[in-house]
């Protein structure tokens, strides 16, 4: 399983060497169920503490292409392949990319207790390390899509196990899950799915600026801005700042005023349902975060705004759009 994230343009995987330390291993030991009896342990995929799940292993590909070439990405040293990747699960409708440049970590990234075994970049080559044509725009210029976009719609949290949590749709507005009223703001970045935001208001607090700029990142679970614009929002909604974890906690059983984001002069709220995060410990938190009042772009939107808005993310126009989901 990999991070869809519109936030990067690279995708990649951890390779099969990432938790083989003895180079002078045996092919049968690798991934081999019976590697502790036949093996040293040292050889052993299973033995090695914090190894990713699942691991690329290019000698089980008849299509892998070995590019020799190397590339850093976010510190971590990769080799670059070339394979076919597919969108989509196995026995369902796919999208097919062939001849498409992946990196092949050699470090372990950070998350590897997660259930997350890669990230797929879905941003412009432009934003690219090394400057790798993403998956995505490889499809677009083989005309394997209808058209330059992709629109994401993220279903409401708390459903059931094994339950659909959403869907991407390649190469066309999704129809099915979202209304057809979008209304489409042109980017800010030509690397980037970035783009301006006009004003936030919540309860008798408001705040505006001509250079707030938002990156649409489905790679964030909430929403992040200026430090003081937080900061105030969290006092209007009665949250109470947590030093040890970073987050605004809150009283669960309290109903709050949704945040209301201006963008191109229209109002998009984002009510309590998306505001507010149960917990393990039994509290409750706002789905907010700040991080500096200088950063740039200003805002992050993540998950609370994709659970409120359907997104299309196109290509072809350089712009983005927002629509009401059907659920």
């Amino acid at each position: 399983m990999v991070i869809f994230d519109t936030a990067t343009s690279n995708f990649w995987v951890p390779d099969i060497s990432v938790c083989n330390t003895n180079t002078n291993c045996p092919s049968y030991c690798v991934e081999s169920t019976f590697c502790t009896w036949l093996c040293d342990t040292s050889c052993c995929v299973s033995q090695k503490d914090g190894c990713p799940t699942y691991l690329f292993n290019s000698t089980k590909s008849s299509t892998y292409i070995s590019t020799g070439k190397n590339i850093t990405i976010a510190a971590m040293q990769c080799i670059l392949g070339e394979d076919i990747v597919r969108f989509g699960t196995a026995g369902n409708p796919q999208l097919i990319i062939p001849k498409t440049q992946f990196a092949q970590t050699l470090t372990i990234p950070d998350f590897t207790n997660d259930a997350i075994n890669g990230i797929m970049g879905l941003g412009f080559q432009e934003y690219a390390d090394g400057n790798v044509m993403p998956p995505l725009i490889n499809a677009i210029n083989q005309n394997l899509l209808d058209k330059p976009l992709f629109t994401l719609y993220l279903n409401k949290e708390d459903l059931p196990q094994n339950a659909i949590g959403g869907i991407i749709t390649y190469g066309d507005v999704d129809t099915v899950h979202c209304s057809s009223n979008f209304s489409y703001y042109p980017l800010t970045s030509k690397k980037l799915f970035q783009f301006q935001l006009d004003s936030v208001s919540v309860g008798n607090f408001t705040a505006s600026s001509t250079n707030w700029n938002v990156i649409a990142d489905t790679g964030t679970a909430f929403i992040g801005g200026p430090d003081m614009i937080i900061r105030s929002i969290a006092q209007q909604l009665n949250g109470i700042y947590n030093e040890d974890y970073g987050i605004y906690n809150f009283d669960c059983n309290s109903t709050i005023s949704p945040i209301i984001f201006t963008i191109g002069g229209r109002d998009y709220p984002i009510e309590q349902e998306q505001l507010i995060i149960n917990l393990e410990t039994g509290d409750c938190a706002l789905t907010l975060f700040s991080y500096g009042d200088d950063s740039e772009p200003t805002w992050i939107f993540g998950y609370s705004w994709f659970r409120s808005y359907c997104t299309v993310f196109d290509f072809g126009q350089k712009n983005i759009g927002f629509a009401k989901p059907i659920f």
